[in-house]
This record gives C-alpha cells, structure tokens and sequence, in this order.
C-alpha cells in the first residue's frame, strides 16, 4: 500500500517517541507539519514526504530514522575541545529562500530568527557551516562557533579541507564537463573546492547546483557543456525531492555570482523558463507566508502575484505583476509592471523601463527573498505616460 501524507506522519511521530517517549508531538494535517511544543521544533513534511515516497520500500525504514536524527540534531552536544570540533565541520548549502523562509515562520510563531553563520554563494544560494557525525550533521550558530574560538572564516577554512579529504574524485565528461555526484550530501558544497581551479576552462567557470548530491561545472563558453548542464538539472529536478537552484552562477575574482547564458546561447530560453518557474514558486510559497502574518499583525498591506504567460509567436515566457492604483503594495521583480486604473489600463512596461519613470516610488525591501518592492503612492499621470503601454 502506497504511503499517504496522513500515515507517513503518523510513522514519524511512532518513530520519535521511540527515541522519547515523553515529547508531546503534534501534527497539522492542513499544514502538513509536526511540532514539538516544548522546544518550538517544527517539521515541514512536503518535501521529505515526497524524498520518503521516491524511496524503493527496503530504503525507508533509513530514511524514517534519518529524518529522527535531524528533529533531535538540536540535542547533539558539540565537542569542548576547538581541535576536534574543527576536525568534524563541513560546509554546507541552503536555498537563499530555505532560510528566509525559516525567518518568517519563527516571526509568524513569535520567535526570534536563527542565528547562523550564511555567506551568499551567488543571488540564491547560502553556505554555512554543520558538525558533521556518522549519522546525522547539525547547523552551527554564530555564537557557538564564538564560544569555540573560532571565526567564520576560520570555520570554513577548516571546512573546506575537510571536505577535500573527503572528495575522492571528480568526475569529467568530455574536455571541459566537470560533475560531482558521490551521494554524501555534500556534492553541491565542493563547488567551492580549490582543486577545481586547477582544471582548465574555456573561459570563465560557471557552475550549477541542483540537489545537496548534485554539482555541475563548466565554462561560459564551452556551449556543448552549458546544454549539458541544463539537461542534468532539468534531469535532477523532476527526479529529486528537496532541489538547491536551477540558476547558475559564475566564478569572478574569486568570488560566485548568478549568471545567465547570453541570449545568443541555444539553450537561453530553456534555461530562463527553468529559472521564471523556480522562481514563481518561491514567491507563491512567500505570498502565502506573507498574507498569513500580515493578517495576523493587522498590516494592509497587498502582496502581489508574480505572473506568467507564453507569446504567442515565439513561445517564450513572461514575467508581470500588477501595481494598483490607490493599494499599498509589495511587487515580486518581474519582466513588466501593468498598472490598472479604474478606467482601465493607464501604462505598462518593462520593470527597467517603469522603475526609471517613477524613481523612489519602488522602494526595494532588503528582508524578503525573492525580492519584493514596496509601493504605497501610484504614480503620477506625468509619469505614466512616460510609462506609455507595451505589449507583453
């Protein structure tokens, strides 16, 4: 019989009171979560539901006792001594998105955000650091590693050769395709590898990070390798649960950046429809986030959709959001802003094309992911009509 999301969190709760059987755990059906009152732990499921039934049934008793390692990875000790704490830390990659959402669900229960150690890998990805064990790893915080001693930087540094002990090999296809898919779960991490610069790159070194055990590396100018790379992810994305980005970004003076192939590239359509619904998807489980503390606080303000459609003549897909008239607003950066009057529509154009006619009035807000600009005045009838209308 085929798990249901009911049973599977039913199994989870029967597993974790094996481990304790003095916690009082709850499930949310509508949210498809558990929560552990006492200590505010909560579990979304939706993902590692879908990981749990893309699972040959010999490998989910694992996965159940995985996934009760990391709801108790908050109670595993850290060591005393600096040395050996150093000894057992690995980098590891989040989703930019992962952890603002985090920020917003500890708002939404009334809880502080959590303090760990992130630096950007690019526009949508972050990397910090874990005590990595056997069978579980746990997140570090920034004032744990103080109390240890230790910086950031430090951290990582000791991170990063670990990590390089524990890379056997590269794997590389063809003359310039570099990939890395061990299956430790820290794949995606050993884009930061030193060793990787050693390999010769028609141009710059551009990277993708689908999945914790997948990572993908080439040149911005090896086409072969960027089609290749695009077919991989597209690969990993609809078999794994749980993906990183389908964004690539690009190494420059050392550090990463998001990167898009020029529009010249065979494979620039694909690779901009891939990254529009990755990030529709964020900014539909963001609006939804956003509502619910919005009502809860009693904040009037409108969070706007991010919207797509095809054209017909060519078929690529477009971007819009809708900025209306007398509404205090959060827009989602999209290719066009449509702005509605009650007689209709008074302009449209493209984001740039719109941002420069009305200046301060889009007001970036550096705390949300993706991002969100706040609009509380529409604009002037001078500047929409330098706005003008456009098609889509």
């Amino acid at each position: 019989m085929e798990p249901t999301p009911d049973s599977y969190a039913q199994q989870l709760i029967d597993a974790i009171r094996q481990h304790d059987d003095t916690l009082s755990v709850e499930y949310n059906a509508a949210d498809f979560k558990l929560s552990e009152t006492e200590s505010d732990r909560v579990v979304n499921l939706t993902n590692i539901f879908a990981e749990f039934c893309s699972l040959d049934a010999e490998q989910r008793e694992d996965h159940v006792a995985r996934i009760v390692r990391v709801f108790f990875s908050g109670e595993i000790e850290l060591p005393e001594e600096r040395d050996e704490l150093r000894e057992s830390l690995m980098p590891k990659i989040w989703t930019r998105a992962t952890m603002v959402m985090l920020d917003l669900q500890q708002r939404l229960a009334g809880n502080d955000a959590p303090d760990m150690p992130l630096y950007p890998l690019g526009e949508h990805l972050y990397i910090s650091l874990v005590y990595d064990l056997p069978d579980s790893m746990r997140s570090l915080s920034t004032e744990e590693l103080e109390q240890a001693g230790l910086s950031y930087y430090e951290a990582m540094e000791a991170a990063k050769e670990n990590l390089a002990e524990a890379t056997e090999g590269i794997a590389m296809i063809g003359e310039g395709f570099f990939s890395s898919i061990t299956g430790d779960n820290y794949d995606s991490s050993r884009v930061i590898l030193d060793r990787l610069s050693e390999f010769e790159f028609n141009g710059d070194r551009v990277a993708m990070i689908p999945h914790r055990d997948s990572m993908f590396m080439t040149s911005s100018n090896d086409l072969e390798g960027i089609e290749l790379m695009l077919r991989m992810t597209i690969d990993v994305f609809e078999s794994q649960p749980r993906p990183l980005s389908p964004i690539p970004i690009r190494e420059v003076d050392g550090e990463w950046e998001s990167w898009m192939p020029p529009t010249s590239c065979p494979s620039y359509n694909e690779y901009a429809e891939l990254v529009i619904r990755f990030l529709g998807g964020l900014y539909a489980d963001q609006k939804e986030m956003l509502d619910e503390i919005y009502d809860r606080e009693l904040i009037d303000v409108f969070v706007a959709n991010f919207s797509g459609l095809q054209r017909e003549e060519d078929g690529k897909l477009q971007t819009y959001c809708v900025w209306g008239e007398g509404v205090d607003s959060l827009l989602p950066k999209a290719d066009y802003i449509m702005l509605p009057t009650k007689d209709g529509l008074a302009a449209s154009g493209t984001w740039d094309d719109v941002a420069d006619a009305v200046g301060e009035l889009l007001q970036l807000d550096n705390e949300l992911y993706p991002p969100r600009y706040r609009v509380r005045e529409f604009p002037s009838p001078q500047q929409l009509e330098k706005i003008g209308v456009c098609d889509l």
